[in-house]
């Protein structure tokens, strides 16, 4: 459990978790203090008492932060991973036991609740990940992982890891937790801004959560690896009996709406000439600048949307923007890789498809 764990780690890890380095040493250790605890670290790695020092550190670690040492190790060692805890309630919890039917419906819950996230995010960022294929998914989800939990606890601790290039857009198992995060924290009723549309079949995913019955309670905790900084707090969430059915019934509501009023028809008159207009609500990214006009009095770009327009299996829109401030903000979302979202008057051409938005409250930058 220690031998892995060197003196530059464990002292990145005090830093990063609100450790103090005091200015005086013992026998070379440095000395690092936090509400009102001390440990001392080995001043470099292999010395003869080195995993006596280490021992004592997680020790320590273990009493501050409340949790089994070889957790605190796992954390100090591994690769960058966002943390979920799922907590369940299941009857007689105090004999320490749950029925396996239960545990395994709940297991089966949180495989598609992760799934179902995934896919969430490939399919609003295809220019950055791909578009989502079966293998893409499959092999983000081979890496996410569960942890042994404490006996009698009923906590089950998933890692998501954070692997991939550094870069300005944050990896995709950032943007999972996030995906995740987002739609919990609005299934919870506060109503803090999602990244994209809901998906239902996450809401469906989530209520298995709540086991097979959907009329358990249960709690979901996030945490953001340390070595990623994240702008969202660590926090809990947790779920009452009614969950189940009111997760089920708000994805019957989203799949009504998606299928009556992702695209509406508008009365104008454009069919009369061949061409179909819409008046719609989209996402995705810019793919190229430019301006049409010498003059300047016409701001264009061309946006990959995250899914098909109805009636057309295209999804590069050519849009018109309203003015320079409009394709000045364009400009830096290009720039930071950021999705926006659109809205407005779509003409479907034979060979293009364009879209028209009328003033500044049709284009918003998300992410």
């Amino acid at each position: 459990m220690t031998g892995d764990l060197g003196v530059s780690a464990i002292a990145d890890y005090l830093r990063e978790t609100g450790w103090q380095r005091r200015p005086l040493q013992w026998r070379g250790a440095s000395i690092w203090t936090r509400e009102g605890a001390d440990v001392l670290v080995p001043a470099r790695d292999g010395m003869g008492d080195g995993d006596l020092r280490v021992r004592e550190i997680l020790d320590v670690l273990a009493a501050v932060e409340d949790r089994a040492p070889g957790e605190i190790a796992q954390d100090i060692g591994s690769a960058p991973a966002d943390t979920q805890q799922l907590t369940i309630f299941p009857p007689g919890r105090a004999s320490g036991f749950a029925s396996l039917r239960q545990t395994l419906g709940v297991l089966a819950g949180l495989g598609e609740t992760f799934l179902e996230a995934t896919r969430a995010v490939f399919r609003r960022n295809p220019a950055a990940f791909g578009d989502g294929t079966a293998e893409d998914v499959d092999g983000f989800m081979a890496g996410i992982q569960i942890g042994a939990g404490r006996p009698g606890s009923y906590i089950i601790p998933v890692q998501v890891p954070l692997d991939g290039p550094e870069g300005p857009r944050p990896p995709l198992g950032r943007l999972v937790t996030r995906e995740l995060h987002s739609a919990v924290s609005f299934l919870s009723g506060r109503k803090e801004p999602l990244p994209g549309p809901l998906s239902p079949a996450l809401c469906d995913a989530l209520a298995g959560l709540a086991d097979e019955s959907g009329e358990r309670p249960f709690e979901i905790g996030f945490g953001w690896s340390r070595r990623l900084p994240s702008d969202m707090p660590a926090a809990t969430y947790r779920f009452e009996e009614d969950s189940g059915p009111r997760f089920r019934a708000t994805a019957e509501k989203l799949r009504h709406a998606e299928s009556s009023a992702v695209l509406r028809q508008s009365t104008a008159s454009a069919s009369d000439i061949g061409l179909a207009r819409h008046v719609i609500t989209a996402t995705g990214l810019i793919e190229t600048l430019h301006r049409d006009q010498p003059d300047g009095d016409q701001w264009t770009i061309d946006v990959r949307a995250d899914s098909p327009l109805t009636g057309t299996s295209r999804r590069v829109l050519h849009v018109q923007l309203p003015d320079r401030a409009v394709y000045e903000a364009a400009l830096a979302a290009h720039r930071q890789e950021r999705r926006v979202r659109l809205a407005g008057d779509v003409t479907i051409h034979p060979r293009r498809t364009e879209l028209r938005v009328a003033d500044a409250t049709g284009f918003d930058v998300l992410d």
